[in-house]
């Protein structure tokens, strides 16, 4: 094939992909707005009508417009994740030194994380974690992420015990999160990582399902991966890594 066919279908390739790119980014504009504030009006108004006129309903009633309310904040919360997940490659910060002792110790005083953990009383082992390259808020989010599934999933009445470590190897920083929780199963394990699929019944543990696939997509940014190493019931062990070679990465 001739030099002038090959770039002309090289520029077509980037033409299809700019567009492709563009497309997707009204799609995101139009979930985050048009979808948003339709949801923030139910919510509003619902909570509103609670607040004001709770008198004016029977008990079941009072229930229904319970549920609407839960339900539009469920909604949100998805609505949010999925955002979140779409936008970790095209608004991507760059990779800069990162304090891994520093970074953990500014996640446990995140505002839920801190109520979580004072209110369940863990005890969150970190052995000293190294200096990685990487994009900061991100791999924030991830340990924020994996510390929040140990304090959440842990076995009525126990305490959380958690251990993080890293382990060094020729190519990668390998960190896991040890806890004490309810374990997860087989079954289970094969799907958390994927977009919302969640181990465990939403009425016994609440939450979107979004968390370890964020989690996935930032670590595969950083050339790693996330797994699951023990799944048993008394102890999960959540693994996962990043590269040592992103230096020169955008």
């Amino acid at each position: 094939m001739a030099k002038p066919q090959i770039h002309d279908q090289l520029a077509e390739k980037q033409r299809q992909l700019e567009q492709l790119e563009a497309e997707y980014k009204d799609f995101a504009y139009a979930v985050s707005h048009d979808l948003s504030a339709p949801l923030r009006a139910i919510e509003g108004f619902s909570s509103f009508i609670a607040e004001d006129h709770a008198q004016d309903f029977d008990d079941r009633s009072q229930r229904h417009l319970e549920h609407i309310i839960n339900g539009s904040q469920k909604a949100k919360d998805i609505l949010t994740a999925l955002l979140d997940f779409s936008r970790i490659n095209t608004r991507a910060e760059a990779f800069t030194k990162v304090d891994c002792n520093t970074l953990i110790a500014e996640v446990q005083t995140q505002e839920q994380l801190s109520e979580w953990i004072d209110l369940s009383g863990a005890q969150v082992q970190v052995e000293d974690l190294p200096t990685i390259i990487a994009a900061r808020q991100q791999m924030a989010k991830v340990f924020a992420e994996v510390l929040q599934n140990a304090l959440v999933y842990h076995a009525e009445g126990g305490k959380p015990h958690i251990h993080i470590k890293a382990d060094e190897t020729d190519d990668d920083w390998v960190f896991s999160v040890t806890d004490n929780g309810i374990g997860i199963s087989e079954r289970a394990a094969e799907r958390i990582f994927n977009v919302l699929n969640r181990a465990v019944k939403e009425r016994d543990y609440p939450g979107a399902g979004m968390g370890l696939a964020i989690s996935r997509k930032i670590l595969h940014r950083h050339k790693g991966e996330i797994w699951l190493e023990a799944r048993n019931p008394s102890e999960t062990v959540f693994c996962f890594s990043v590269s040592k070679d992103l230096n020169n990465e955008p």
